[in-house]
């Protein structure tokens, strides 16, 4: 804040600001810039400083408000950093304890300032959130260090051009992401008007991003020339992977499947975007099994950090090795998981969401539940998500699923909702009601009557106390721990930090918390399997078996054993 400015300080300080070299200059941050050899102009430049006889900076003797800062007190500036990170960094602790420091620094010495700042970095340093932030820092980066996998960079498949089937939503988020690493992009639609909006609708978010300085008109331009779009599935002849993005039905996209392999020679890597469905089934109904893989995007696709790269019974580890080397060149994270319904991310969804719908029935309001787990970090509580992403959409994977009838009865409520009409957001009500042209749910009378004459059929007493917010957040975050368990105990993840690294960036789980699992460890696990074992001796041993892997966690105070 002494070289630079209290504003420009505690916006970087705070908010993680970025300067440029060149902003990094003139804001007096550095004192010269080097086009050449660094070394060589860093030495001329001190030269130049000796032979000038220029004394040393006294930066501690500066003030923190400089020339420019002076419309505004150092108080009103720290209050706009302020607003701004509780909106942008909710739940953290650090920046906000910055903030202190540079206010009680605008008033010390250079010394003294410098001793608090000192005081309080070690302070925050040993504190859970750091390690949290550290722990996932590390799991996001040896996620793409698979076990057992050697394959030489040589000996990975060239991907460079992606043949893309379906250009809804989904697909156009996959080809913009693949267009923004600069990949040449083929995608095919089943008609011409299809395949026109999609192509509209990536040039519409190319322009929407040059509209707002992201692109130049050229980099626009140079993106869509390297996009093409056909209705036959002949196009994708001369693709490195063709990936499907259409309906999440198995008939329909094994029939996707035999289309594109009859188009492509045997080296073309077979790719499904699918969220739930057998990787495996699919491989199988192919050819080329070994030539298949996973790729499950997030939406929106150009924008979500997470690639969860699918892992089948027969994929050859080169191929495994492109679908890794593809997610770095997209900037995303990739993970890879096992096959199982759902993978990593959803499957443990489903294990959140029974929770908070069981809540629901037994007295806890969708309001309620979704600010508890607000108030514990998530972005948004699972109602409020769910109406977001639209209740067909889980409803649709349920009625493809053989579900026992206690499972069905658990989200009776939400499927009588999608059955009166009422699909969330796209509808104008779901679990809440919205306003037009808003999105801000809003409680609704009707819900609560559904949700009360649901309970009753179901014989479940709703006369007691609500669960209290306690009680919300271990349920639906528990579940998530109890499950992660399993599925790291079944090897459809290789390690804790895969699953923290899965819901960090794919699902919104605070950073500070690190992801389910180091959220567990951090918390205790001998804490967890016991209030595990509590919740199974009082409301059934069907939702809330510990996993094995727990139990064996809880013993020896870690989730993996040592090496």
């Amino acid at each position: 804040p002494r070289l630079v400015g209290l504003a420009q300080a505690a916006s970087m300080i705070v908010l993680g600001t970025e300067l440029t070299g060149l902003e990094a200059h003139a804001a007096g941050l550095v004192d010269a810039l080097s086009c050449g050899d660094l070394t060589e102009q860093a030495l001329a430049f001190a030269q130049h400083l000796v032979a000038a006889d220029k004394p040393v900076r006294p930066t501690l003797a500066l003030p923190f408000l400089r020339d420019d800062d002076k419309d505004q007190s150092a108080s009103d500036i720290l209050a706009d950093v302020h607003n701004t990170a509780s909106k942008k960094l909710r739940g953290q602790e650090a920046p906000f304890i910055a903030l202190e420091v540079l206010a009680a620094g605008n008033k010390m010495d250079g010394a003294s300032a410098l001793a608090l700042e000192r005081e309080r970095f070690l302070d925050r340093k040993s504190s859970t959130q750091a390690k949290a932030m550290r722990h996932l820092f590390m799991a996001e980066r040896e996620a793409g260090r698979i076990p057992g996998l050697r394959v030489a960079k040589d000996a990975l498949p060239t991907l460079n051009r992606i043949g893309i089937v379906g250009a809804g939503t989904m697909g156009s988020g996959i080809a913009l992401a693949c267009l923004a690493a600069g990949l040449e992009v083929v995608i095919r639609e089943m008609t011409p008007d299809a395949l026109e909006a999609g192509i509209a609708r990536i040039r519409a978010t190319l322009d929407k991003d040059a509209a707002k300085g992201r692109l130049s008109p050229e980099d626009v331009e140079a993106r869509l020339a390297r996009l093409s779009g056909d209705t036959a599935f002949e196009a994708f002849g001369t693709c490195d992977l063709v990936l499907e993005a259409v309906f999440e039905t198995m008939a329909v996209k094994k029939e996707v499947f035999a289309a594109i392999e009859a188009a492509t020679p045997p080296a073309t890597i077979l790719a499904t975007n699918t969220s739930y469905l057998d990787v495996n089934e699919m491989a199988a109904a192919t050819g080329r099994p070994e030539r298949f893989l996973g790729l499950h995007f997030f939406s929106p696709a150009h924008i979500m950090k997470l690639l969860e790269i699918v892992r089948g019974d027969r994929t050859d580890p080169a191929v495994l090795g492109a679908g890794l080397a593809l997610a770095k060149r997209l900037g995303k994270v990739g993970v890879v998981s096992g096959v199982c319904h759902g993978f990593i991310g959803n499957r443990m969804l489903q294990a959140y969401m029974r929770q908070a719908n069981l809540l629901m029935l037994e007295g806890a309001r969708p309001a309620d539940i979704d600010a508890a787990l607000v108030g514990f970090g998530m972005p948004m509580g699972p109602f409020a998500m769910a109406d977001m992403a639209g209740l067909d959409i889980s409803y649709s994977v349920r009625k493809q699923q053989t579900l026992a009838p206690e499972v069905r009865a658990i989200y009776k409520v939400l499927d009588t909702l999608v059955e009166s009409g009422r699909k969330g957001q796209k509808t104008g009500a779901g679990v809440y009601r919205y306003e037009a042209g808003s999105r801000t749910p809003l409680p609704d009378p009707e819900v609560d009557d559904l949700i009360a004459r649901t309970a009753k059929e179901q014989g479940i007493d709703r006369a007691g106390a609500r669960p209290s917010p306690e009680e919300i957040v271990d349920r639906c975050i528990l579940a998530l721990v109890n499950e992660g368990a399993q599925i790291l105990d079944e090897g459809i993840a290789y390690r804790a930090g895969d699953i923290d690294t899965v819901y960090a960036n794919g699902y919104g789980f605070p950073r500070y918390h690190g992801g389910p699992m180091c959220y567990a460890s951090l918390r205790g696990l001998p804490d967890v399997l016991n209030r595990i074992t509590d919740f199974k001796q009082r409301l059934g041993a069907q939702w809330w078996e510990p996993a094995p892997l727990l139990v064996q966690a809880a013993e020896r105070g870690a989730w993996e054993a040592p090496a």
